[in-house]
């Protein structure tokens, strides 16, 4: 990523930043342990169970087992707007993919997450590696901050 792809659509940018994490992952080696590259859709959208999940719940993975295209699908609470929150949390979604919905964030989990890059118990709080603070700094030097302004629910 060197030339600046900025975009105005925040699913583009979203896209985009998948491809760029899954990449990641490859570069750590962490896909080749047995490990599939998920399909992933992502999208800005509010988590499952109300406002306390609104105030709490950064993001959400469904497993592809409960899609009809058999895609995984990750959204992104639209609260969030700072553009190293969103790929921060990301991240943490896409290893929920990769590891399969049956890894809670136990210590399989937190072993896999602070490999990334990821700190802290839930392995995101964000808390990151001066490596993963690269990654991420680089990300949006290419495609400008995350196009999206927060939503807020009383």
């Amino acid at each position: 990523m060197k030339q600046k792809k900025t975009s105005h659509l925040r699913e583009v940018w979203l896209d985009e930043a998948v491809t760029y994490w899954l990449d990641y992952m490859e570069e750590k080696g962490f896909l080749k342990k047995g490990l599939r590259r998920p399909e992933v859709r992502v999208s800005p959208g509010l988590p499952y169970g109300g406002k306390k999940a609104y105030l709490t719940v950064a993001g959400e993975c469904y497993s592809s087992a409960v899609s009809d295209d058999h895609k995984c699908q990750i959204f992104i609470n639209p609260r969030l707007s700072d553009s190293y929150d969103v790929l921060g949390t990301l991240l943490h979604e896409l290893l929920h993919s990769v590891l399969g919905s049956q890894i809670d964030h136990g210590p399989t989990f937190a072993k896999a997450a602070n490999h990334l890059g990821l700190i802290g118990p839930a392995a995101y709080h964000g808390s990151v590696t001066g490596e993963l603070q690269e990654k991420m700094q680089n990300f949006i030097a290419t495609m400008g901050p995350y196009p999206h302004a927060a939503l807020r629910i009383e």
